[in-house]
């Protein structure tokens, strides 16, 4: 019998969760010697815990934490390791130095970092008594503040906080879930982990010791009335926070002129020769003053210390960021755009590429690499196009900075990986793929498959005429050997963008090719058989970080299946037979995207009744059903699932619960000036918009339940639902867009079937089926232009390419118009420049961490169906039941009520 396929593990470009990581045994070694006989140490993927042989339950208290650098974690362990046995207190710390180095990092959650060891002492008395005998071990140890803790006296490594040491976890039906203690009722309460020290109100601190004079960064509007920054600079917002330290929007209180300052903070962010963002901060700060006169960068002010922290005021910038820019501008992510306005768009492009090279022509000049950029560290001026450089804290200066390698993925070689320092040749390829993310959507697929340029450009220049000599210098940039800059900006200057094609979803004619996306989808069962590994637990397949439950539809490996059963006809036996093992344990939520609904419907197209029937009684029976009402995670979702069983047995018992469902849905309606709602779209945020979570998603269930029952109540409550979803779409430049929210900051506007136009309009379009009003058909054709993109950052059924496609499908099937067909495959075509060759098949790369990924919501599940059903012109397979629209049980007159 051959081995299990070891695929999923030695594979780079799949996503391997924290909990597959193995961590060096040289901590552990080191605590071991140190325990009595009678402890143990059980080390697991990120934390290392001592586990006593009589175990205290005791599940919240004073905590302590102690920080470190890797220099000093095996000293520090020995300091505080036998406190801890002396005191016979329970103790966890991070398990490596890898993980030491990531709590460390700049991209740490701020409420975590730096938390290399913490203690769980029983008691108050404990709990001081153990700061008193650790303060003097430590005293001399450096180490970052812990945002989220107290500082204990002038101790920079030791610090405390009240919380859970086993915290109750709370679900959410969206995915989400969050960990409680118990307050002093004995009711559940939010375990707060904020970068801020905080204590619940039931919980005083008796330590008589006063804080430092700034606990982290500033967060509040009492922070920014604090006498000045350096004397003379006055905070006005926060830009962004790290758990390096913030970037603020500031004022200088003598000229009035509005300043960037950055804070540093020490030992975070420690690369390979010990350098910190302390460090970094003053590099930034000598670099900027000695490129002054170029007039490439913003302008060095000051820099200066408050506290322990290191900051630095520079020169504001007027505009935007590159990356903001390009999605504002793109034409390519526009579905129409005239001759004219691609002329524009590519002679600006041309332009800000020349300016781009000319910028890094004089930095190189004065021996200084620049190592990372990317379409973030660039600001623009839209008005004039004037470019500024900026962030230069991975800069290095030859001969003066110590070996520096940060970078932006994507805009990387793999190699890169492996080296301590960058280099010029580093800079040049940052520079191709910056140019080439003008036009590409997600320029990371460099790193996937070395053609992407040969595959982009040739799409690409099917529909517009990109110069020449453009291409040309993306390859040049691109390619390994010599780069010359000069060279390029002399190609680019003569470059002249005379005429192109535009864009129209009207015009655009392609291929109805089924045998080429035919060779796909056999592409990618051949690959996905190649990896398969039924040892595994929860990953038979590839599959991203939001796996949670391994027998959920959208991110788990029932969605796998249920793709699998659709397009072949059946699944592998060895799958089967992990399914059916699988379907035995209770799903954790009740939604038909991530829990026991979902779970019923496929289990049911599997053949497994009986796991179906137990699965839908632990939906309907489910505490959380009714915390949310949408279709993707709540009641509507589960009302969905219900009526395909009854659809499919005949059960009249299924049908009455349906009905039961629909009379909860109609009877928590809230009525809205601009329709139904179901939450308080006033409050807060508002409330979720769209298919999966917003009353889109409700309409639709409310729909089908009328054509099953003939009962208007269903449908007119239902239209009202669909009012308050398309009252929230905004047009910008021809294309109407929906917000994944109500609220009025939610500025985004999505194009997507999950959450935005396709799946708004989706639902429309069934309503205009049923009741032929214009309001639906208005929407159909409005939506258009938001959906007929074939360039994306993302090829998934959910939130990319596959699922616009299948919306193209949607609306060729129930209008019979051929344009949406053509559309269809053009989105096909879209899918190519994420297809990654595999030594068996093909592989799809997810947006999220850039990973292949063969689940339903964000792989190629979805794809392979959206090209199956492209193919063979079958019925919508995203859990529709559109034969229901053909027969209403009953002549209705539509109505309000």
């Amino acid at each position: 019998m051959e081995a299990p396929s070891t695929g999923l593990v030695i594979d780079p470009h799949v996503f391997v969760p924290q909990s597959s990581y193995k961590p060096l045994k040289q901590y552990y070694d080191h605590v071991l010697p140190l325990l009595p006989k009678i402890w143990r140490l059980k080390q697991d993927s990120f934390w290392t815990y001592s586990i006593l042989p009589n175990a205290r339950n005791v599940v919240q208290g004073w905590k302590i934490h102690v920080s470190a650098i890797p220099e000093s974690a095996l000293r520090i362990l020995g300091k505080v390791v036998p406190v801890c046995v002396a005191y016979g207190v329970d103790f966890k710390f991070a398990s490596d130095r890898k993980i030491l180095g990531g709590l460390l990092s700049k991209n740490c959650s701020r409420g975590s970092g730096g938390k290399f060891i913490t203690i769980y002492p029983p008691n108050y008395e404990a709990f001081t008594n153990m700061l008193d005998a650790l303060y003097p071990q430590l005293m001399d140890e450096n180490g970052p503040h812990i945002l989220s803790d107290k500082q204990y006296k002038d101790s920079t490594v030791l610090h405390y906080r009240y919380g859970g040491f086993h915290s109750f976890p709370i679900l959410n039906v969206d995915g989400s879930s969050k960990l409680c203690i118990l307050d002093d009722k004995f009711e559940y309460l939010e375990d707060v982990r904020t970068p801020v020290f905080s204590l619940p109100g039931f919980v005083s601190d008796k330590l008589d010791y006063p804080d430092p004079e700034m606990d982290g960064e500033l967060e509040s509007e009492e922070d920014n009335e604090r006498r000045p920054f350096g004397g003379k600079y006055e905070i006005l917002s926060v830009i962004k926070f790290s758990n390096a330290g913030g970037v603020y929007l500031a004022k200088n209180a003598q000229t009035q002129a509005s300043t960037i300052v950055k804070e540093a903070r020490p030992f975070i962010g420690l690369d390979i020769a010990n350098t910190d963002a302390v460090a970094r901060l003053k590099k930034e700060f000598r670099i900027l003053a000695h490129i002054a006169d170029l007039k490439i960068a913003p302008k060095p002010f000051d820099l200066f210390q408050e506290w322990d922290h290191t900051f630095l005021a520079v020169e504001f910038i007027e505009g935007m960021t590159l990356r903001q820019h390009v999605v504002k501008t793109n034409k390519l992510i526009h579905a129409k755009t005239s001759a004219s306005d691609m002329v524009k768009w590519l002679t600006d492009i041309v332009t800000i590429s020349m300016d781009i090279i000319r910028i890094f022509i004089k930095l190189h000049g004065r021996s200084i690499v620049f190592g990372d950029l990317s379409l973030n560290n660039i600001m623009i001026n839209p008005s004039t196009l004037e470019l500024t450089l900026i962030d230069f804290e991975a800069a290095a200066e030859a001969g003066v900075d110590d070996p520096s390698n940060m970078f932006t993925p994507g805009y990387a070689r793999d190699s890169r990986m492996e080296r301590d320092e960058s280099t010029l040749s580093d800079d040049h390829y940052a520079l191709g793929c910056t140019l080439l993310a003008l036009l590409a959507p997600n320029v990371t697929l460099l790193e996937k498959r070395s053609d992407f340029v040969d595959v982009f450009f040739g799409e690409v220049c099917k529909e517009i005429d990109v110069p020449a000599a453009f291409i040309e210098c993306v390859r040049h940039l691109l390619a390994d050997g010599d780069v010359d800059l000069g060279r390029c900006l002399e190609k680019l200057k003569s470059c002249v963008v005379e005429s192109t094609r535009g864009i129209s979803p009207e015009t655009c004619k392609v291929e109805r090719d089924g045998h080429v996306f035919a060779e796909t989808i056999k592409r990618i069962y051949d690959y996905n058989l190649s990896v398969m590994d039924v040892s595994s637990r929860e990953r038979v397949f590839p599959a991203g970080p939001k796996l949670g439950d391994p027998m959920a539809v959208d991110n788990g490996m029932l969605g796998i299946a249920y793709a699998w059963k659709r397009i072949n006809g059946s699944i592998p036996p060895e799958f089967e037979a992990w399914i059916e093992q699988k379907s035995r344990i209770s799903g954790q939520r009740p939604g038909l995207m991530n829990g026991l609904s979902g779970s019923a419907w496929v289990l049911s197209e599997l053949g497994f009744a009986d796991a179906a029937a137990l699965a839908i009684d632990g939906a309907g029976n489910h505490a959380l059903l009714f915390q949310n009402m949408s279709l993707g995670y709540g009641a509507a979702g589960y009302g969905l699932s219900i009526l395909n069983l009854w659809r499919k047995t005949a059960n009249e018992q299924y049908l009455s619960e349906a009905v039961r469902i629909a009379d909860v849905l109609c009877d928590t309606a809230t009525a809205h000036p601009h329709g139904y709602a179901w939450g308080d779209p006033d409050g807060g945020g508002g409330i979720s918009v769209g298919l999966m979570e917003g009353a889109s998603g409700i309409a639709l269930f409310l729909l089908y339940a009328f054509c099953a029952t003939g009962d208007v109540r269903y449908l007119n409550t239902g239209e009202k639902g669909m009012l308050f979803d398309m009252a929230c779409g905004r047009e910008i430049d021809g294309a109407l867009g929906f917000p994944r929210n109500s609220g009025a900051a939610n500025k985004v506007l999505f194009p997507y079937l999950a959450y935005g136009s396709a799946g708004v309009a989706s639902v429309a379009l069934r309503y205009y089926m049923m009741t032929k009003k214009a309001e639906y058909i208005n929407l159909v054709h409005g939506v258009k232009n938001a959906v007929a993109q074939k360039y994306s950052i993302s090829p998934d059924l959910f939130n990319g390419l596959a699922g616009l496609g299948n919306y193209m499908l949607d609306v060729y099937q129930h209008l019979g118009d051929e344009t949406y067909l053509d559309l269809a495959y053009r989105l096909a075509h879209g899918l190519k420049l994420f297809e990654m060759p595999r030594l068996e098949g093909s592989a799809f790369i997810a947006f999220e961490r850039a990973k292949i990924n063969s689940d339903y919501a964000s792989g190629s599940a979805g794809i392979a169906l959206f090209l199956h059903r492209m193919i063979n012109g079958e019925g919508n397979f995203n859990f529709m039941m559109d034969d229901l629209l053909e027969i209403p049980a009953v002549s209705v007159a539509l109505t309000d009520t």
